[in-house]
């Protein structure tokens, strides 16, 4: 039996019993485990007896959280969070004005798209290491600093890839739209996007790693802090960062086109192949740098036709690009924080492709809503 902590496995051999199974109509959920010294192993380092016993202690009485200790643990960053979002609005409003967003048209296209990229892999890290903190995964300092490691340079492979997507999609539907391709335009927006999201993603990282490490050691739940604080300076961190930098390369880009060569270059040609090579040897991060694309790719699908709306929505409705970030982000703070618990909670008590019994998959809106679907 294979038993999941995050991106580990403990690895349980024949000769130790142990074996789930359903009886009765009730669906009553039994763990029965008969232990034998030394014969567990696990792919970080060797398990101990107790630790086992403890997990199967955990799957078999949960821990459960009390409403209002979720609710104020919630209600700080969300809070927070929203004046994030205001902020974002603002500095959006006031960088349209911008000469070079005047010019290269595309920029607005590029906005939504790199906001959602920046939120999807920073939340979905953020989510991976409250899973793991909540999983006990995190008292050892070697393994605590293979799984940072392996993450930041995951993230940053992932904002790479995703974001000369993202600009190859702004040119081609602004080529599209307006009928004509400008090659240093171009140029200058696959630069400022992929310098954009490896930049911002860098800075919010060890800004959430820190804030997952501190949370778990003063017994807070990570799951319900960490993506809201990464959404609250996420946007406005990538606003300014897009805008400085597509500011200095529209001042060069006539006369020193070749340095915003030379930056893609070393990114794609020099940093990509070895943070795929370190990736690829982390035991936690493997699998997720071949397996964790569609749901990255698949969300920059709809945040580029989202960018298309904001394009054609700012010359027709003035001051629409304030309310952007904060309608998109106010209702993904808080699925952020359900889908971070309920990973969580599948990684604590049931095995992948298993989904534990007595698990209510679907209830009415009003149940949920005032009940919790208890």
């Amino acid at each position: 039996m294979i038993v999941d902590t995050g991106s580990s496995h403990t690895i349980v051999k024949p000769n130790i019993v142990t074996h789930c199974r359903i009886l009765g109509t009730d669906e009553r959920y039994h763990l029965e485990t008969a232990r034998e010294p030394s014969k567990v192993e696990s792919l970080s380092e060797r398990k101990s007896q107790e630790k086992i016993q403890a997990l199967v202690n955990e799957i078999k009485h949960p821990e459960k959280e009390k409403w209002y200790s979720i609710t104020l643990q919630v209600a700080v960053p969300f809070f927070i969070a929203g004046l994030g979002t205001i902020g974002a609005g603002i500095v959006l409003g006031n960088v349209t004005q911008y000469k070079v967003f005047k010019e290269v048209k595309s920029l607005l296209i590029l906005v939504p798209a790199l906001l959602g990229l920046k939120g999807n892999l920073d939340m979905c890290l953020a989510s991976r290491l409250s899973t793991q903190a909540n999983l006990g995964n995190m008292k050892s300092k070697k393994e605590l600093f293979k799984m940072i490691i392996g993450n930041i340079v995951l993230v940053q492979i992932q904002a790479i890839v995703a974001s000369c997507l993202v600009a190859l999609f702004a040119v081609s539907a602004s080529a599209m739209i307006n009928g004509h391709f400008r090659w240093l335009h171009a140029l200058l927006l696959a630069t400022s996007s992929v310098l954009t999201a490896t930049l911002s993603c860098f800075v919010l990282d060890f800004v959430l790693i820190s804030l997952i490490i501190a949370s778990h050691k003063v017994k807070l739940n990570p799951d319900n802090l960490a993506t809201p604080m990464a959404a609250s300076i996420g946007d406005v961190v990538s606003l300014l960062v897009l805008s400085s930098w597509a500011t200095l390369l529209f001042q060069i880009k006539e006369t020193y086109p070749w340095v915003m060569g030379v930056i893609l270059g070393c990114y794609i040609c020099v940093l990509l192949p070895v943070w795929i090579l370190i990736v690829r040897k982390n035991d936690y991060t493997r699998k997720i740098l071949n397996n964790g694309w569609t749901p990255v790719l698949t969300a920059l699908v709809i945040s580029g036709s989202g960018g298309l709306v904001l394009d054609s929505a700012v010359d027709q409705f003035s001051g629409y690009e304030v309310f952007q970030p904060i309608i998109n982000g106010i209702g993904g703070n808080l699925v952020s924080v359900q889908a971070s618990r309920i990973s969580t909670m599948l990684h604590k008590t049931s095995e992948k492709g298993v989904i534990p019994p007595n698990t209510k998959q679907w209830v009415t809106p009003w149940t949920a809503l005032f009940t919790g679907g208890t």
